[in-house]
């Protein structure tokens, strides 16, 4: 489909798609009838749309400087920010039964949130990676976290980080 911008990362739910577009924001395909989707609307973020994840009604939108914004789905059409959680350079996200983790470039990490109650998300810390938080996934109580291009260890020099973050981590979540 053109008209989108640069799409980053796609959730669908009931053949509803959200497509992150980073400077252009997120936007809704109605894509029910696969022959004949459309363009609905382009939610306008706070920032570069990098990465989504979807909760029920909820989108979460990985951005670069701000972190992860709060989106109201359940209008498709009218998508309404809820809030954000300043993280350093979110990258990607991922939602699994309550949690949210946000993949952080900059930092090399993951930062946790408890999103159990999605009126009081909490931050719940960071999980330090060997290289850069890239991109994230859970799959049941395993999280995978692609570690992007160079190593963040602070005891080897630039060049000896060199290509040494190109990997996958993986955490036990249990």
């Amino acid at each position: 489909m053109r008209g989108i911008g640069h799409p980053r990362q796609i959730v669908a739910k009931n053949g509803i798609v959200f497509a992150a577009a980073r400077g252009t924001g997120v936007w809704v395909i109605d894509a029910r009838n696969a022959t004949a989707a459309k363009i609905v609307t382009r939610f306008d973020t706070i920032e570069l749309a990098t990465g989504l994840a979807l909760a029920g009604d909820v989108l979460f939108v990985s951005q670069r400087g701000n972190g992860v914004e709060f989106v109201d789905v359940s209008d498709w059409e009218h998508p309404v920010h809820i809030d954000i959680r300043k993280t350093p350079e979110s990258q990607s996200v991922a939602y699994s039964d309550g949690w949210l983790y946000s993949g952080e470039w900059g930092r090399g990490g993951i930062t946790v949130f408890d999103a159990h109650d999605m009126a009081n998300i909490r931050d719940m810390g960071m999980v330090r990676l060997k290289g850069f938080g890239d991109g994230v996934a859970v799959h049941g109580k395993i999280l995978f976290a692609s570690t992007g291009h160079d190593g963040k260890d602070s005891s080897r020099s630039r060049a000896e980080n060199a290509g040494r973050g190109h990997g996958l981590e993986i955490f036990d979540l249990s």
